[in-house]
C-alpha cells in the first residue's frame, strides 16, 4: 500500500468485539455507552479525523418530556404531550412510535445521569416549538448539556471537532440561554460587556496556550462528556477510519465490517454493528 510521506500510519489488523459502532456522534456514542454498561466489548468507527460527527457542532438541546426533573418542576403530564404532538403533526401522527418514545425518555435520561459524566441543565423557560398548539408548554421538555472542560480527554481532546466559527463570537460559543444572552447585551450593557470581555480573553488564552479553546458548550460539551464516559468505560474510539463495507453472511446478516484509514482491516462483532452514521 503506497502512502505519502504525510499520510498517517495505518494498523492493518482483524479484531473481534461484542459490538461494532459505526459513527461517533450523540446517537452512537449512546449505542456505545449502553453496550459498555452490560460489561460488553465495544468499538466505535469514525471516518473522520475528529470524533462528535454532527452532534459536536449542534446547540445540543434535546427534546425529551417526560424526563423526570423537568416534568417535577413544570407539572407536565403525559396526556398533555401526546396532544401536543397530536396537534404538531395530526396526519402523521405514530401512536406506537409516541408511546415508545416517551416509555423509554425517564429511563434513557436517568441513565446517563446516573452512570455517566453526561449532565443536563434545565431551562427554567426551554418553549416548545409552537406554542400556540394544545398542550404546549414553556418549560420542562428542553434540556441542554452542562458545559464542559476539555481537558477531561486528556491527549484526545485534539480529536474534538472544532466549533464551527460562523457560530462563534471571535472564537467564543455561547451556550444558549443566558450566556447567549449576555453575548446579545455587550453594546448595551457594561455588565454584559466586562462579561464577555472575560469570556473572550479566556477563549483566546487557551487557543494560545493549549491550541483550542478548553470550555466547551452546547453539542461540544455534548460530546466531551460522552466520550470522557466511553473511554472510561472501556470503549475504543477509532477515528480517521471510514467503513468500506459490511461483512454479510450466507443467511444475510451483517456480523462486522471491513475498515480502512488508521484501523483498517475486518472487525467481526459477536453481537451486532450499529450504524449510527448520521450526517445530516
Amino acid at each position: 500500500m503506497s502512502k505519502s510521506s504525510t499520510s498517517i500510519k495505518t494498523i492493518t489488523t482483524d479484531r473481534t468485539c461484542d459490538v461494532l459502532v459505526i459513527g461517533s456522534g450523540a446517537s452512537g456514542l449512546a449505542t456505545a455507552l449502553a453496550a459498555a454498561h452490560q460489561g460488553l466489548d465495544v468499538i466505535v468507527a469514525e471516518k473522520e479525523k475528529y470524533f462528535g460527527g454532527t452532534t459536536a457542532i449542534s446547540a445540543g438541546w434535546a427534546w425529551v418530556p417526560g424526563n423526570p426533573k423537568g416534568a417535577s418542576a413544570s407539572g407536565d403530564s403525559r396526556e398533555e404531550v401526546e396532544t401536543y404532538l397530536k396537534a404538531l403533526a395530526p396526519e402523521h401522527y405514530n401512536e406506537a412510535g409516541v408511546n415508545a418514545f416517551l416509555d423509554t425518555v425517564p429511563e434513557a435520561i436517568s441513565f446517563f445521569e446516573n452512570n455517566t459524566e453526561v449532565n443536563f441543565v434545565y431551562p427554567e423557560k426551554a418553549p416548545d416549538y409552537q406554542m400556540d398548539l394544545p398542550g404546549a408548554r414553556l418549560s420542562g421538555r428542553a434540556i441542554l448539556p452542562d458545559d464542559a472542560n476539555a481537558r477531561m480527554l486528556g491527549d484526545r481532546r485534539r480529536e474534538l471537532q472544532p466549533y464551527l466559527s460562523s457560530y462563534t463570537v471571535f472564537g467564543y460559543m455561547p451556550q444558549v440561554g443566558a450566556d447567549l444572552n449576555q453575548v446579545l447585551h455587550a453594546n448595551r450593557s457594561i455588565k454584559s460587556f466586562l462579561y464577555v470581555a472575560a469570556k473572550l480573553t479566556r477563549t483566546w488564552f487557551d487557543a494560545a496556550i493549549h491550541g483550542q479553546p478548553l470550555k466547551r458548550t452546547n453539542g461540544s460539551a455534548l460530546i466531551t462528556r460522552m466520550v470522557k464516559s466511553a473511554l472510561d468505560a472501556g470503549v475504543q474510539i477509532w477515528t480517521s477510519t471510514p467503513v468500506e463495507s459490511l461483512i454479510q453472511e450466507s443467511d444475510g446478516s451483517v456480523s462486522g465490517a471491513v475498515l480502512g484509514g488508521v484501523h483498517s482491516g475486518k472487525v467481526k462483532a459477536r453481537m451486532g454493528v450499529v450504524l449510527a452514521g448520521g450526517g445530516f
